[in-house]
């Protein structure tokens, strides 16, 4: 696995774990390199979203092991760009991956999250099964898969079984403090329009 030496310096540790300057610098290359055309917007935005995500140095620097080097190169790192408003996306149960920046410090966020988020949540449906304050909530609710209503019809009346199936689906949201006292939120997960249209709407705030 290649070590960049942007993310972490040579003979670290890579079961370290990353922080914000960490996940920046490995953000920007992965930009410059969407830039030289290594990756595509589909491969650029999930990379991202795994790089914001990253908890080690391994993390990140497994992100970057099939792409050269960029730093050792001299190549200047583009600044990063404001972060776009996220996509909402179709209708139906879909996996989606937003980056979000808050005028507010972690803590705070936190606190605001679990005043207003938890209860919008639990209002579509989803429980609080994990949370790190200051630093992740995970909510979880069961689905019927798409499939089942398609199997109830046509395999009328046995395929009204299919209904009764469900499955597990996850939203994860991280907090990471950013420089200037501001928060960073990654949400990720799989969920209906109504809930990712919600979570969009955190762009406003920043």
């Amino acid at each position: 696995m290649r070590q960049a030496e942007t993310v972490a310096a040579r003979g670290d540790d890579l079961r370290l774990r990353a922080g914000d300057r960490e996940r920046e610098r490995a953000a920007q290359e992965l930009r410059a390199h969407h830039l030289a055309g290594r990756l595509d917007a589909a491969e650029l935005d999930e990379r991202l979203g795994l790089a914001y995500a990253a908890r080690t140095l391994g993390d990140l620097a497994e992100l970057l092991e099939d792409l050269p080097e960029l730093a050792a190169r001299g190549v200047v790192l583009p600044d990063p760009p404001r972060l776009p408003r996220p996509r909402v996306g179709m209708p139906g149960l879909v996996r989606f991956h937003q980056v979000h920046e808050l005028p507010s410090e972690v803590g705070e966020a936190y606190l605001e999250a679990m005043s207003r988020m938890v209860p919008a949540m639990q209002s579509f449906g989803y429980d609080v099964v994990e949370r790190r304050r200051d630093e992740s909530l995970v909510f979880e609710r069961d689905e019927t898969p798409g499939w089942a209503p398609f199997v109830a019809v046509l395999a009328f009346p046995v395929g009204l079984l299919a209904l009764l199936v469900d499955r597990a689906t996850r939203v994860r949201v991280d907090f990471s403090p950013r420089p200037g006292g501001r928060c960073r939120l990654v949400v990720s997960g799989e969920a209906r329009r109504p809930v990712r249209k919600a979570f969009a709407g955190l762009a406003d705030a920043g």
